[in-house]
């Protein structure tokens, strides 16, 4: 569903080298996991909608996101 705009994320951070070529695929499916998550909340308010998120990766994981800034993807959906 979410295919199109996720390779044109990978795209756009690709030719603009914002991360590592063997990173790009693992940001695309962070956006993916987010932009799934994100259709079933409901959320008009995307940084209401980026705290929930945030919130039940915390759950999940059990541990703080910050391996997200590493751009690694834990539990991939």
């Amino acid at each position: 569903m979410f295919d199109q705009v996720v390779a044109e994320f990978e795209r756009y951070v690709r030719d603009r080298q914002l991360a590592g070529v063997n990173q790009v695929p693992v940001l695309g499916q962070w956006v993916r996991r987010f932009l799934v998550f994100a259709r079933t909340q409901g959320h008009t308010d995307f940084e209401a909608c980026l705290t929930a998120f945030l919130d039940e990766l915390r759950a999940d994981l059990g541990r703080p996101p910050n391996h997200l800034r590493r751009g690694t993807c834990p539990n991939q959906p």
